[in-house]
């Protein structure tokens, strides 16, 4: 009986040194820089859920493990706080400050000038024919 709590002990702290080996390997990933290799820039429309906005960093080569995002983003934050608009992400962010600039809804800000004396249907036309 001694013998079989002691081995139980042991595969208890080899399990548990395991777990604490994975957690810190997980929290060095979710704030380590990832290298940009494709597009910068992604737009989240509103209503879309979490699985959506990760897949759209993904396919944007933003994140490089989409479940563990996913899973850091619902414990650190909350994806659902993730706000709609187009987004410009600079080269070698982490996947928190990609998740925090999502929260925060840092946006791309686009500025127009409309000349004096334009009808709305002229303004329309112009945003319509360049939309940036």
């Amino acid at each position: 009986m001694k013998r079989f709590l002691i081995f139980l002990f042991i595969i208890g702290l080899i399990a548990g040194s395991g777990a604490i080996a994975y957690i810190a390997a997980l929290k060095i990933y979710w704030q380590a820089p990832q290298a940009l290799s494709g597009s910068n820039e992604i737009f989240v429309q509103k209503g879309m859920t979490s699985r959506q906005i990760v897949e759209t960093l993904e396919s944007a080569q933003l994140i490089d493990y989409p479940f563990l995002f996913r899973s850091f983003a619902t414990i650190y934050g909350d994806v659902r706080a993730y706000k709609a608009g187009e987004y410009r992400f600079e080269a070698h962010l982490s996947p928190e400050a990609i998740s925090q600039q999502l929260m925060k809804g840092k946006t791309i800000q686009r500025s127009i000038t409309i000349p004096e004396g334009w009808i709305s249907a002229q303004v329309m036309q112009a945003l319509n024919e360049q939309p940036y």
